[in-house]
């Protein structure tokens, strides 16, 4: 779309964050980001095998946590923390 001169001009959604992709929100090149959240699909993963393992019956299909990223709420939780996430040193 840059290159094309199409920017800004025709919505471009994205998936998953990247330092160019949160810019380009940031100056309206790029209309949202769909973003996973990565703590619920743990969690929600082990809380479903555990019921799977128990016998219990699971859903087909589970949510863990999808959101979408705009200009408008990239600074308000949770979208802010899973545009930045923490980040661990080993």
């Amino acid at each position: 779309l840059q290159q094309a001169g199409l920017a800004g001009k025709v919505r471009f959604i994205a998936f998953d964050a990247s330092e160019g992709l949160i810019n380009g929100l940031s100056d309206g090149s790029v209309s949202g980001i769909v973003l996973q959240d990565p703590g619920s699909i743990g969690y929600q993963s082990v809380k479903t095998m555990v019921a799977h393992l128990r016998g219990e019956e699971v859903a087909p299909v589970v949510s863990t946590g999808e959101h979408v990223a705009t200009q408008e709420n990239m600074g308000q939780e949770p979208i802010a923390s899973l545009l930045n996430p923490p980040k661990f040193d080993r």
